[in-house]
């Protein structure tokens, strides 16, 4: 026969939960002192605790209380992440061992009372007595808790050691006692222990396990929210453009500052007609209020656009704003001489004096390898102070999600490692090549599981597709664009600001184009608005266009590549003026005016040349 142990260490054969029940077994009070209680400790001694007519629970450690569960700073149930963690079965029983537990705790010979300060009790001890009397005992560092008491397939070390003297057991019970009616100490926790049991073992209703889940999900994006009350909108409340703005714009341009300050960038990926060059103008009146300077970069055909909001332009739109960033176009970038499209001397401009740069069609430089960009990243963003980088794309990925990554590079300066430790994310080049790869390989399922019916380039995908291409680009990359990112589309605005819509009207409902050659077409009917269409293309189409066409009009001249590409570019310039058509009357208009401005620019320099000959020019 085995000699008893004379230490519980929780090795093999010397765990500390076999002896409490023994002990027990001929007990009708237990006395327990322990930093942590958890169900999973009373697991191990349920069946003999059931048996006590009293049992009293003195909590060193006030959190205990109000998490018996296995979550708390005991015994946790199942964490991936804590080596020697519980098996996932003891997280599957843990509802009806909740309610097990809730039910024997609330017997009116079960009391429970925990110290009012953390820390300030470290001792565990177990006494079991029968008849007003202790019989045994045992002191150590054991919590009742499953590893504490030897439970599991990984208990913890301990020590503690049996006593039955009775002198020594005494001792141990004036002590436990002292502290139990110290009422300056010691606070009944009865009711807390209930509350927290019955939080673990009640039922939910789905909706509330469906808004604990996204609250677990998102708990990063919450807490990191922008603060919608704080100083941004306080500052830009004073402004003119944020009364000009919607709601979703300027919940839009408070996330893009957030961002801005917490990433060092952001890319605004609102659809097309939301506004983003305004939301953008609300940005930029932000970062210019803290005496920052901004630069935006735009096509060279938005220039005007965005020069009519500057604070030297007589009359300036939102003048009050006194907008004094510079502009510059996407092709000044790389040039080192000459004036830049909007008057600037180059081979005097400072590309890294600014704090704020603002791209607009960021899409434009998503080939990390061309020139202007590799200019911009080095001349403008690394050189200088640390250089704040706004994008504006209702497209940021063209062909593959290597496309977002040269943008995304603007943000982080190139560094992989930028968002390590505030996103979790390592390696930055590694993350966005894999989910491209996982990208490119959900294409290719959806074009072989359909061959007939091939997706279009711009072709929604169904809602299960769109689920799919989620899941395989993986969470890490979910997190990373929607840290860096703003976009909504007109759905989202229909189905989250719904008086934003109200005030400005629906967006207008698009008609699916009859694609008809004009000339079948008014043969075909001969409604007013379908002649005119015709009438026009037949207009365009008489169109010498003589400006983009000189070939034509030299005097023995021989054909050959100049005339054919200019023949070409008279082709191109008619399907141009068809498209200026389509977007709007003003497009249509302003083009036509370029274009008969050069025309008139031609017959005088012909005019001064037949006046005076070649010193005339």
């Amino acid at each position: 026969m085995p000699t008893p142990p004379r230490i519980f260490d929780n090795k093999p054969d010397r765990e500390l939960y076999p002896f409490l029940n023994g002990i027990l077994a001929d007990a009708d009070a237990l006395s327990a002192a322990t930093a942590y209680f958890s169900i999973y400790g009373y697991d191990l001694l349920k069946d003999k605790l059931a048996g006590l007519s009293q049992t009293r629970l003195l909590l060193g450690e006030p959190a205990s209380a109000a998490s018996p569960d296995p979550a708390s700073q005991g015994a946790k149930a199942f964490d991936l992440t804590e080596p020697g963690a519980l098996e996932p079965a003891y997280a599957l029983r843990q509802r009806p061992l909740a309610r097990a537990c809730k039910k024997w705790l609330r017997q009116d010979g079960i009391r429970a009372r925990s110290m009012k300060r953390a820390g300030l009790m470290h001792g565990k001890a177990y006494l079991a007595g029968k008849d007003g009397a202790v019989k045994n005992g045992v002191v150590g560092s054991s919590n009742f808790t499953m590893r504490g008491l030897g439970g599991g397939a990984h208990p913890n070390i301990e020590l503690n050691l049996p006593s039955d003297d009775p002198a020594t057991l005494a001792e141990l019970q004036a002590w436990f006692n002292a502290l139990w009616d110290d009422d300056e100490l010691t606070e009944d926790v009865k009711q807390a222990l209930l509350d927290a049991l019955s939080r673990l073992g009640d039922n939910y209703a789905p909706e509330a396990v469906y808004f604990k889940t996204l609250h677990e999900l998102f708990r990063r994006e919450m807490d990191e929210a922008p603060d919608i009350g704080g100083a941004a909108r306080d500052t830009l409340a004073k402004s003119e453009i944020w009364e000009y703005l919607f709601g979703f714009q300027q919940d839009g341009a408070l996330t893009a500052i957030d961002w801005l300050n917490r990433r060092n960038g952001c890319i605004l990926a609102d659809s097309v007609g939301l506004g983003k060059t305004y939301t953008a103008l609300a940005v930029i009146k932000y970062f210019e209020s803290q005496n920052q300077r901004a630069l935006v970069l735009c096509p060279r055909r938005l220039v005007r656009s965005w020069q009519r909001f500057q604070v030297n332009r007589n009359p300036a739109q939102f003048a009050e704003d006194r907008f004094g960033y510079t502009l510059m176009a996407h092709t000044d970038i790389g040039r080192e001489s000459g004036t830049s499209s909007t008057g600037i001397e180059l081979d005097r401009f400072n590309w890294g004096a600014y704090d704020l740069i603002v791209i607009d069609e960021s899409h434009n430089f998503r080939n990390a390898g061309g020139k202007r960009y590799q200019w911009l990243m080095e001349r403008a963003i690394k050189a200088g102070g640390k250089t704040k980088v706004l994008m504006l794309s209702a497209t940021p990925v063209n062909t593959s999600l290597d496309n977002i990554k040269s943008q995304i590079d603007f943000i982080t300066a190139g560094d992989a490692a930028a968002f390590q430790r505030s996103l979790g994310i390592a390696d930055l080049d590694k993350l966005i090549k894999d989910a491209d790869t996982q990208f490119k390989s959900w294409m290719r399922d959806r074009a072989h599981a359909a061959p007939s019916a091939k997706p279009k380039r711009n072709a929604r995908a169904a809602p299960n597709a769109k689920r799919e291409l989620m899941d395989a680009l993986g969470g890490e990359f979910i997190r990373l664009m929607t840290s860096v990112s703003v976009a909504r589309s007109r759905k989202h605005l229909r189905a989250v600001y719904q008086a934003d819509i109200a005030d400005m009207g629906d967006f207008p409902t698009r008609k699916q184009p009859r694609n008809e050659h004009p000339a079948a077409l008014a043969k075909a009917s001969k409604d007013e608005s379908e002649a005119f269409y015709y009438e026009i293309a037949k207009a365009l189409a008489e169109l010498n266009l003589a400006v983009y066409n000189r070939s034509k009009y030299v005097v023995g001249r021989a054909g050959g590549r100049q005339a054919q590409r200019e023949f070409n570019l008279v082709g191109m310039m008619r399907v141009n003026l068809l498209k200026r058509l389509e977007s709007s009357t003003c497009a249509i208009s302003a083009t036509m005016e370029r274009i008969i401005g050069k025309l008139d620019d031609e017959m005088a320099l012909i005019a001064r040349y037949q006046g005076g000959g070649e010193q005339a020019l």
